[in-house]
């Protein structure tokens, strides 16, 4: 995201300077300080996690864009339309004939998750198949968060805690990465992918084209996000040296499905241009 950013501020004549948040307020605080002392023109922030500290500056000289979604946010936000495209993706499953589908998602308080599990949920529910509590897994947004929740997920133990009869032949996975640790605990299983247990996930990395199968996911449309959050803060810029405020603005995107061997097509496989 950083070099997406990077480049595409170049494009318009500007420099980028990065701060890494660690979701520390104190430590966000500092970088906010930081690039106001230097003359920043204008500041990105890449999750709505480090909203909180900045949200009380919006005051401030310097304008403001977040590439998430953060719910009564008073600054402009670009975001992935989660909700939308992670329903896709479980519908996709569903056209393969899958009814009993799990969820492997990430830390529980996550709002990308949240609203992923959602909608796994909604679209379970609308086709009248299971989406109980005991169908989901939380795990670190990691391989080997994936791993784990996977192994949790297919364990002789989680099915006589939840009293399931039929173990899941299908897994929406809220993201890539969490994907690959899945696909390796699968491989470690003898489960085979996707005669056994088909895999669509969320981001649409690049490093999907090299995992084995090659992996199906909904790809995040992080280029077109950044190009509008980059123009909505330029223009944003030229409203506040114009002295004409305007109320912010907030743009949901939507993804597009890149089609591997993992969740039981065969393509040929084409990867489009604007991958994460």
């Amino acid at each position: 995201m950083a070099q997406v950013i990077e480049t595409e501020l170049l494009a318009h004549g500007y420099l980028l300077s990065m701060g890494i948040s660690t979701f520390n307020p104190e430590q966000d605080e500092a970088h906010l300080r930081s690039f106001e002392d230097r003359r920043m023109a204008g500041l990105v922030i890449a999750s709505g996690a480090s909203v909180t500290s900045s949200v009380a500056h919006q005051e401030r000289s310097i304008g403001q864009v977040v590439l998430d979604e953060v719910p009564g946010l008073g600054i402009p936000s670009v975001y992935t339309d989660n909700h939308y495209d992670a329903a896709r993706a479980v519908d996709h499953l569903q056209l393969h004939g899958h009814s009993v589908i799990g969820c492997i998602a990430g830390p529980v308080g996550w709002r990308d998750c949240e609203v992923r599990v959602d909608a796994w949920r909604s679209q379970q529910q609308s086709a009248g198949l299971p989406s109980g509590r005991e169908l989901v897994t939380h795990g670190d947004v990691s391989e080997e968060g994936g791993s784990m929740a996977l192994r949790i997920l297919l364990s002789d133990e989680s099915y006589r805690s939840s009293r399931r009869r039929q173990k899941p032949t299908a897994v929406f996975v809220n993201s890539d990465v969490q994907a690959f640790g899945a696909l390796r605990a699968c491989h470690e299983l003898g489960i085979r992918v996707p005669d056994d247990l088909a895999i669509v996930s969320f981001d649409g990395v690049r490093q999907g084209l090299f995992s084995q199968p090659r992996l199906t996911s909904m790809r995040r449309p992080l280029k077109e996000m950044v190009r509008a959050a980059v123009s909505i803060l330029l223009g944003d810029l030229e409203d506040r040296a114009g002295e004409h405020p305007v109320s912010p603005v907030h743009r949901a995107l939507r993804g597009n499905m890149l089609i591997g061997e993992s969740c039981g097509c065969v393509p040929p496989i084409t990867w489009h241009g604007g991958m994460s």
